[in-house]
This record gives C-alpha cells, sequence and structure tokens, in this order.
C-alpha cells in the first residue's frame, strides 16, 4: 500500500504545474555553456559530455534552416568552440572532447561550377580535400572513401597509400577494405546495374563477379599478413596472398609464423587433395580434417577403402573405423561439397576425431575401434570408452578430453578423472559436453553438473554452484575467459572474475554518458538519501521531489566523488550545464 502510494504520489507530482521551481537553491549551481542562433538547434543524437577531473567537456552538432540560400548548416561545436561550419557534417571520432584528434566529414560550397558542393575530412588536425565525394571508415584500418572527376579511390591513412581508381564503385558507401594487415589490404566495390563485385589486392585488381553485390568472401590471415581470401558463392575460387589456388574445401589452417594447409579437389581425377606449405598430398577419397603446427609439423586423417587413416608429417601413425557421423561444422560456416565429396574438414574446435598437433609435435585424436572410442596421444591409447569427443592439446602436452564410461561421464585432464553427476547416460556426449574449450598455451575452460547444481572449472578453480550455466567455452591465449550463468532466476555473465547481469549496461571507464531516453531514469546518491528522477519528456528534473531546471534535457549523471547530480538542457538558447551539489 505505501508503494502504491508513493507510485501515485510521484505521478501526481510530474503531472502538475510545469514551472520549475525558482533556482535560488544554494546547493544549485547553473553554467551557461553556449548561445544558439536565432534559426539554430541542437541535433540530440549529436550531442555527449563527459564529467572529469578538469570539469565538463562537451561537444554538439547544431544545425539551422539557412545556408547559402539553401536548407540549414551545421556547426560543429567542442567546448564552447565552433570548430567547423559547413554543410552535413558527420561525425566519426571516438575521442570526441579533444579537437586535435576529431575526425569528421563535411561539405563547403564549390569554387568552380561544375559541382556544387566539395566535400572534405578533418583526420587528427589536418584537412583531407577537396573531394566530390567523401567517407570515412576505422574497421579494419583507418581510410577514406573519395570521389574526384567521376572515379572513387580509397586513401589508407595508415601509410598514405591511394588505391584506384576503384572499377564498379558508383557510390563511396559500396566500397568495403575487407582486410588490412601490415599494408597488406583487399578491397571490395559493389555496384548496380549491371550488378557485380569487384576485388582489389594490395591495391591491384584481382577480378570481378558479375553476380554478386552482397559479401560473398572470407578472409584468413596471420600475424605476418599472409591471407587466404576465399569466394564463398558462385565461382568458389580462393586465393593466398593474391594468387588463385583454385576451388578449395572451406577449412583452412594458417599458423602465425607462415605454415599453412587446406584441402582441394581435383575434378579431372574425381579425387581429393591437400596442400601443405605449396606441397600437394594425395589422391584421397575423403580428406576429413587436419592441423598444422608453427614448425610445419602437421597431422591429418582420410578415407581409403572405408578405413579411417591418420597422417603424421608423412607416416601413418592409425588405421581404424570409418567413423561417418562426424560433426560437420566449419571454420567459416560454409560447407564445401565438390565432386560428390565433402572436402571440407571440420575445425579442429568441433569435429569428433578431429585431429590437433601442438608446437612441440605432440598430437592428439579420437578413433573407434571394433566399436569400441580410445583417445590417441602420441600413439598411446587411452581407453576402450563407451565414447569419446574432441580432444585437445596444447603446448605443453597438457590435455583434455570428455567419455563415457561405465555409463558414467568424465572429464579428462592430464589423466585426472572428474565424475559428472547428474547426467541423462542416454544421452551422447556431444550434448553433455557443448561447452568446454583448451588454448594452445595451456588456458582452459569446461562446465559440468554435481548435485543438481553446474559449475565452471577455469584452470582448476571451480565456479559455481549456478542453477544453469552455458557458453563455457570461451577463453583465450592470455587466459581471459567468460561464460554464461543462471542463479536465483537471474541470468548473469561472468568476465574474468566480474559478474554482471546480463541486461545491465556497464559504464564506459570515461564515464561517457548515456543520452536520455523518453522513460525516466534515476540517480542516487552513495549514501542513498538523495535521488535524481528526469526524463527526456519533461522540462526539469526532480530532486528529493522538488522541481528544478526549465528546458529540454539533454544527458545527466551523478558524480559519487564530488557527490552531485548533473544534467545539460537547452533553455530558450541557452546550452547550460546544472550543478546540484549534496552535503
Amino acid at each position: 500500500m505505501k508503494k502504491l502510494l508513493f507510485i501515485m504520489l510521484f505521478l501526481a507530482t510530474l503531472a502538475g504545474s510545469t514551472n520549475a521551481q525558482n533556482n535560488t537553491n544554494t546547493k544549485l549551481k547553473r553554467t551557461l555553456l553556449f548561445t544558439l542562433g536565432a534559426n539554430e538547434k541542437i541535433v540530440p543524437e549529436n550531442f555527449s559530455f563527459l564529467l572529469d577531473s578538469s570539469g565538463i567537456k562537451y561537444y554538439c552538432l547544431t544545425e539551422s534552416d539557412k545556408y547559402n540560400n539553401s536548407k540549414y548548416e551545421n556547426q560543429l561545436i567542442i567546448n564552447g568552440t565552433i570548430v567547423e561550419t559547413a554543410r552535413l557534417i558527420k561525425i566519426y571520432s571516438e575521442n570526441v572532447f579533444n579537437k586535435d584528434e576529431f575526425i569528421y566529414t563535411y561539405f563547403t560550397k564549390a569554387q568552380d561550377e561544375d559541382s556544387r558542393y566539395e566535400g572534405f575530412l578533418k583526420y587528427n588536425n589536418k584537412t583531407y580535400g577537396p573531394y566530390q565525394d567523401v567517407a570515412f571508415e576505422d574497421s579494419p584500418v583507418e581510410c577514406i572513401f573519395f570521389k574526384q572527376m567521376e572515379k572513387y579511390f580509397v586513401l589508407l591513412l595508415p601509410d598514405e597509400r591511394i588505391i584506384g581508381p576503384i572499377q564498379g564503385a558508383n557510390s563511396a558507401e559500396k566500397i568495403d577494405v575487407a582486410y588490412y594487415l601490415n599494408g597488406v589490404s583487399i578491397i571490395t566495390a559493389f555496384q548496380r546495374e549491371p550488378w557485380g563485385t569487384t576485388v582489389y589486392y594490395n591495391g591491384e585488381y584481382l577480378y570481378k563477379n558479375n553476380n554478386v553485390i552482397e559479401q560473398f568472401y572470407n578472409v584468413i590471415s596471420n600475424k605476418k599478413g599472409d591471407c587466404f581470401f576465399i569466394e564463398t558463392h558462385t565461382k568458389g575460387e580462393t586465393y593466398f596472398n593474391g594468387s588463385s589456388i583454385g576451388e578449395t574445401s572451406s577449412y583452412y589452417k594458417l599458423t602465425d609464423d607462415g605454415m599453412y594447409i587446406y584441402c582441394y579437389y581435383n575434378k579431372d581425377e574425381k579425387k581429393v587433395y591437400l596442400n601443405i606449405n605449396g606441397n600437394a598430398f594425395g589422391g584421397f577419397d575423403q580428406v576429413k580434417n587436419y592441423d598444422i603446427n608453427n614448425k610445419g609439423d602437421y597431422i591429418y586423417r582420410y578415407v581409403k577403402d572405408d578405413k579411417d587413416y591418420v597422417n603424421v608429417n608423412g607416416k601413418t601413425v592409425g588405421i581404424h573405423d570409418n567413423i561417418d557421423d562426424y560433426i560437420e561444422e566449419f571454420v567459416d560456416g560454409v560447407t564445401a561439397i565438390l565432386g560428390g565429396n565433402n572436402l571440407g574438414g571440420a575445425s579442429c574446435a568441433y569435429g569428433f576425431d578431429a585431429p590437433i598437433i601442438n608446437d612441440k609435435g605432440e598430437y592428439i585424436y579420437a578413433y573407434r575401434t571394433n566399436g569400441q572410442y580410445y583417445i590417441s596421444i602420441n600413439g598411446h591409447s587411452k581407453g576402450p570408452y563407451e565414447g569419446t569427443w574432441r580432444p585437445y592439446i596444447d603446448n605443453k602436452g597438457n590435455y583434455i578430453y570428455p567419455c563415457k564410461s561405465g555409463n558414467k561421464f568424465y572429464i579428462v585432464y592430464n589423466d585426472k578423472k572428474d565424475l559428472l553427476e547428474d547426467v541423462d547416460a542416454s544421452l551422447g556426449l556431444e550434448l553433455v559436453f557443448p561447452d568446454y574449450y583448451m588454448t594452445r598455451n595451456g588456458h582452459y575452460i569446461y562446465h559440468y553438473n554435481k548435485n543438481g547444481k553446474s559449475y565452471v572449472n577455469v584452470e582448476g578453480q571451480i565456479h559455481g554452484p549456478y542453477d544453469k550455466t552455458w557458453g563455457c567455452n570461451n577463453i583465450d591465449e592470455n587466459g581471459v575467459y567468460g561464460y554464461c550463468y543462471s542463479k536465483d532466476g537471474k541470468d548473469y555473465i561472468c568476465e574474468n572474475g566480474k559478474h554482471y547481469l546480463l541486461e545491465q549496461t556497464k559504464q564506459n571507464s570515461k564515464n561517457i554518458l548515456k543520452k536520455i531516453q523518453t522513460d525516466s531514469k534515476t540517480f542516487i546518491s552513495e549514501d542513498k538519501k538523495n535521488m535524481m528522477l528526469c526524463s527526456s519528456k519533461y522540462s526539469y528534473v526532480l530532486i528529493n521531489n522538488q522541481k528544478y531546471g526549465n528546458g529540454k534535457i539533454l544527458e545527466a549523471t551523478y558524480d559519487s566523488k564530488l557527490n552531485a547530480f548533473y544534467w545539460i538542457s537547452v533553455e530558450g538558447k541557452e546550452l547550460v550545464v546544472y550543478e546540484y551539489k549534496m552535503d
């Protein structure tokens, strides 16, 4: 009843007179930031402010209805200074509070009679242009797409390199940098009428696909800049470092030291081959999966006479039952079937029997013989089991795999078995163990059930108990991990030991404030004695049930160090900031 009464009182207050209280409160401070022109208004989606130790910083974009007898103009204002006055200003910068690092494009009246406006880009206090058209992109590399004399170009900003003119581009927005690393680039240009896509590798024309205007490629690369460019639609072509290698499978292994392995189909022989560092091996009826390490040691599985062969560095180390029901899930999500054969090697993260070889040349894989399942580690077998599932081995020789034995489920880490309770024995291992992983340098994570609860093992540290866990296969080479869980009816995410509600929005480390939405936002002081409510629907805020301000609220926050509420609003033609400081 008390809660209902409070809500009714609050709603009545909001619905009451909108005349704000006379701002004579000594706790309240009003500061003028900027005065707008007669025909000028702020563009709300291009406004933000930062509150730090140096005080209030802000930027905003304004527009008016007069510009050289045309519709409107924009003004870019940073911390009270008009930085630019032009048409169609578009902001790209992340460091929005430093005018020397601000990135934006804009258009001004051209000096000649051939084109009406000229485009420019301001980047790190340097101006690029004029152009007929201009756009900016920052991923995977900072670059400018621009138009000059009806032709389109790309300027890669890290090395100030111009690529073009780009064939087939009919707008800057249709050009895409698909890949960039160490000066090596792949650029695509989409066009309509006629439809098609043109591809450039490292600035040189590669080929044109006349049928596709959507994204149709995958890029697999290493730290050196070596890369596979894989056509995934009608052409089916694959390029390695700019040279065509024909039709291939959908799984490629490329190490940071430049070692690679991939599978392809010979149409004339109707056989499957492997290419390992430029050397061909085959032909096989089918190649299942494979791996290679940074030194060039390799392992692969192939089918011959309905038997499953395992080869390590050119030597057959196992002949086993051919298992056709391994998981066909691939790195790029594309299943390649050529000549009636499935050429995609299941990735080492998925296939039941996918082999792995570490940087010491040690290997691991799962296999079946006479109906029983085993794990082979450097030629030594573990088992028999009623079932096994995707094993891993790291570069130190540590290994992990799940198994089923005596109608019970276990997770094995270096011969240490953890019994998993509360598991339906009729389930397959792929259903019991959807979430576990080990990196090449030894970090690992997995989940399991025990006594009706769910737990997560992160490198020997047990997290839980939880009601349910999922997504427990996320850990990287630095040991940074994450997983999701349910507890007491709520869903959480754990990121490297920090726990958040899934629906909770984490604050930016610099406290860049969120824009106020139409729903009311509530800020409560650290001592829980003061509360501020605000909404873009109202021209004031409520602090402890008292009205303050008299204009549209743009942003608001509470600063715990200063123990003060802040909000920015537009009052008439004035952009102002309020500070309400508590005792």
